[in-house]
């Protein structure tokens, strides 16, 4: 908000630059296999159980997002880069994220 209040007050268009910045964002998320991490998160100084509990809290919303348009099972595919990710945060972390 912020930053879109900072946009608009130099007679920039605000909602453009915002968009470019979350469609960044997106792609790289998707570049990278991820899901969104918040900034505080992605520290690699930051305790590991934070992150672990973060993984936790946003996975049912994850399942239930892709069981909602019926691609769960191409979604998290191992060959897929969710399905990946998956596979990946599970053996790092020592935790199971059931689909």
């Amino acid at each position: 908000m912020l930053d879109h209040k900072r946009r608009n007050a130099q007679k920039q268009h605000a909602d453009f630059g915002i968009a470019r910045r979350y469609l960044r964002t997106a792609m790289c998320l998707m570049r990278t296999y991820q899901i969104y991490l918040p900034e505080r998160l992605r520290n690699r100084n930051i305790d590991q159980n934070e992150r672990i509990e973060y993984y936790l809290k946003a996975w049912p919303r994850l399942r239930e997002k892709w069981s909602r348009s019926g691609a769960i099972k191409f979604a998290f595919d191992k060959k897929s880069p969710l399905g990946q990710w998956r596979d990946v945060i599970q053996k790092i972390h020592g935790i199971e994220l059931k689909i």
